[in-house]
């Protein structure tokens, strides 16, 4: 078991780090072409230059994650049985616990690197992660490792701590924008050729690499929006496989990486041996995700009539299966698409 859960959570981590990172170049993308960098650059300088709001911002943050890592680990590290998996993985799962309190860094910093920039986007994609738990929650809480004794939680402070949590989380990925533009200005102006190679796209678009990871990304954000509903609608059948369909979507995402090879650099081997790799790697993960997702097909095609919410709860599954499948098989050719629109566009040039 220990073996499993270590690589297990190990991808779990990178994918968290990889999706906010998404998310983030999204959103900054988005933030660019609107031309509201300059806005939230002065909201963010007048925070950083004031100590009193400062202080009240940064004393709300350890607030609302001190809340937030109260209801998580209540309801995921010291009930029923999850404790076990905090010790088989060798201490990695409770990082889950711990990585959220990076995000406190922004109101210190408003300069980074790369890695205090992945360090930054991983904690605040582990307060999305948080969130998505605590939607996920039952409201029984196990005293046992069997299931057997419970007592109820307490409802309306976990209802309180999301809505906190996700309006920390808005303020926390706008601050990402923020400490990102910075770091991409640096890096312009410390290597303005090379940047002015790689970037040759209209101001305020995103670029094939960034298209292709933000596509990527929409079998995972299916997948949590469909358990989303799921959970809202009160369904009960399937958890275990509904969980499970995360992997794919998960690693849809990270393979995703690959094709940033081909897609932004210049050199020849670079670019063949990416285009290969992420071939065969995306080949692989479409026939896992095929045994996956393979019986809501026909699951799905034999229950068309209903009220939405009875379809909905007889065919939550299934509807997850179809749309993760196609949504998976769309990510794998879109970098093909970019691709070949980057080749043609370079033969034109010549």
């Amino acid at each position: 078991m220990r073996f499993i859960l270590i690589p297990a959570t190990l991808a779990g981590l990178l994918g968290i780090l990889v999706g906010q990172y998404g998310i983030t170049s999204l959103i900054r993308r988005l933030v660019l072409g609107i031309h509201g960098d300059k806005y939230l650059a002065t909201w963010a300088e007048r925070i950083w230059h004031r100590r009193v709001s400062r202080a009240v911002l940064i004393g709300l943050a350890v607030i609302i994650l001190g809340l937030g890592t109260g209801q998580a680990t209540q309801f995921y590290l010291f009930n029923g049985a999850y404790f076990w998996v905090a010790i088989l993985s060798a201490g990695l799962y409770g990082l889950l616990f711990i990585l959220p309190w990076l995000t406190l860094l922004l109101g210190y910093r408003h300069s980074y690197n790369l890695v205090g920039l992945l360090a930054v986007n991983l904690g605040t994609g582990t307060v999305a992660v948080w969130i998505g738990l605590l939607l996920t929650a039952g409201n029984k809480l196990f005293d046992d490792e069997g299931g057997v004794s419970y007592h109820m939680a307490n409802v309306p402070l976990k209802k309180v701590t999301i809505g906190l949590l996700v309006g920390y989380y808005v303020v926390a990925l706008l601050g990402l924008v923020v400490v990102s533009n910075q770091y991409w200005a640096q890096r312009r102006a410390a290597q303005p050729a090379k940047l002015q190679v790689v970037g040759q796209h209209r101001p305020g678009r995103l670029t094939p690499a960034h298209t292709a990871l933000v596509v990527a990304s929409g079998p995972l954000i299916f997948i949590a929006a469909m358990q989303l509903v799921d959970n809202i609608i009160g369904a009960s059948m399937f958890k275990l496989l509904t969980s499970i369909l995360f992997i794919p979507a998960t690693l849809t995402l990270v393979i995703s990486l690959i094709s940033w090879g081909f897609l932004r650099s210049s050199r020849q081997g670079v670019r063949v041996v990416s285009l290969i790799s992420y071939t065969i790697l995306s080949i692989i993960n479409l026939l896992g995700t095929y045994l996956f997702t393979a019986s809501g097909w026909s699951r799905f095609a034999g229950d068309t009539s209903g009220h939405l919410g009875v379809l909905l709860r007889l065919n939550a599954l299934p509807i997850m299966q179809v749309g993760l499948w196609l949504l998976t098989v769309f990510a794998w050719l879109v970098p093909y698409w970019l691709f070949y629109r980057r080749q043609h566009a370079s033969k034109n040039a010549e």
